[in-house]
């Protein structure tokens, strides 16, 4: 488990393996061990990166006022911290899936155009899963 520091917040951040770069974000009010028996099956073929969200397992919540953006600026930050410069795909369940993910894509395609050397269209596929307990029915959602 890897520490994080960003403007102040420490992040705990599961970083496993090597290959292309997957972002695992968890659902509330989980942490990145929801994601433990995909990381160990993905970490032979990927770079898997799993933070706990800020307020979060072992991340610390702050003093700032949290939003759906924050957390997804705090994911962008903790992909930068981790040096990755290359497309990622994501996978988010629950609060870290449909909202969040689209919103972490939104975030680090903008700064396509502020560096596109360094961020050549940075989010390559967001996948996200959703359960609603009351008709029992998952759903899932593909974006490109």
């Amino acid at each position: 488990m890897k520490r994080v520091c960003i403007a102040g917040n420490e992040f705990s951040v599961e970083v496993a393996g090597d290959g292309p770069p997957l972002l695992l974000v968890h659902g509330f009010p989980l942490n990145y061990a929801m994601w433990s028996h995909q990381i160990d099956e993905l970490r032979s073929s990927r770079l898997v990166i799993s933070p706990d969200l800020r307020g979060f397992g072992g991340s610390a919540l702050g003093s700032d006022v949290v939003t759906m953006e924050t957390y997804a600026d705090d994911l962008a930050a903790i992909l930068d911290q981790l040096g990755v410069v290359e497309p990622v795909a994501v996978c988010g369940f629950s609060m870290g899936g449909v909202h969040n993910v689209r919103v972490l894509e939104e975030v680090r395609v903008a700064r396509t155009f502020v560096d596109p050397v360094r961020y050549p269209s940075l989010v390559r596929f967001a996948g996200c899963c959703s359960w609603s307990v009351g008709d029992g029915q998952a759903g899932c959602e593909r974006g490109a």
